[in-house]
């Protein structure tokens, strides 16, 4: 596995590559990226947010609308289908990886709830998917911390998960800074994590982009 450890890259670059690898690419693939500048991400078939004041992007695959900031830790894994750890569907993938994940957590128990990953009753991370003919990718949000006047500017979703219970998102978001000493500590545990769970390649993100110059499909956009 190809893995690439980046530090405070805009999550718009960050969704690029991952576009293009997942695309264009080829071999399996590891992203690590210890936050972004302010952005609100939503799924290829969300509504735009009528009232904010940061960045809003729509990216190339499913789930909800989430806010992202510095406090954000990202990790997306990318397969060839031949070397994919479950079957290729989005129920597999995501219970694959909520048990990969687990271990970070320990004693904690990470729970999977819809596409959420959850401790103590309140998520910690959410979770997008995308498949291509032979290919698949996982991408996970985790919140280390979050900015309250960030999350204001979201709506309060239609349709929620049965867990979240109506409540805020005061009342329903953990911080990973309640169960890790720092950031950059919770950052080397996952990528040691998988570079201990596959046989792993540093790759230098200038090498990584590359791909970006492949001719490829481009759904991830910038929403006026």
């Amino acid at each position: 596995m190809n893995i690439v450890v980046l530090n405070a890259i805009p999550i718009f670059e960050q969704l690029q590559l991952e576009e293009a690898l997942l695309r264009a690419g080829t071999g399996n693939w590891a992203i690590v990226n210890t936050g972004s500048d302010p952005a609100m991400v939503m799924g290829i078939s969300q509504e735009r947010e009528a009232h904010t004041c940061i960045p809003q992007i729509r990216r190339f695959s499913g789930g909800g609308t989430v806010v992202v900031d510095h406090n954000t830790v990202f990790c997306t894994l990318i397969f060839d289908e031949s070397n994919l750890p479950c079957d290729k569907n989005h129920v597999s993938l995501i219970e694959w990886s909520s048990t990969f994940f687990a271990p970070l957590f320990a004693p904690h128990t990470l729970l999977l709830e819809e596409h959420d990953y959850v401790l103590d009753d309140k998520k910690i991370g959410g979770n997008a998917q995308c498949f291509a003919s032979k290919r698949a990718l996982h991408h996970t949000s985790f919140l280390w911390d979050w900015n309250p006047s960030l999350m204001a500017q979201l709506s309060h979703p239609e349709r929620q998960p049965p867990y979240r219970r109506d409540r805020s998102h005061d009342e329903f978001c953990n911080r990973l800074s309640a169960y890790f000493s720092t950031k950059d500590a919770f950052r080397n545990l996952l990528v040691k994590h998988i570079q201990q769970t596959f046989s792993c390649q540093p790759v230098e993100y200038e090498e990584a982009k590359a791909v970006l110059y492949l001719p490829h499909r481009k759904v991830l956009a910038q929403v006026e």
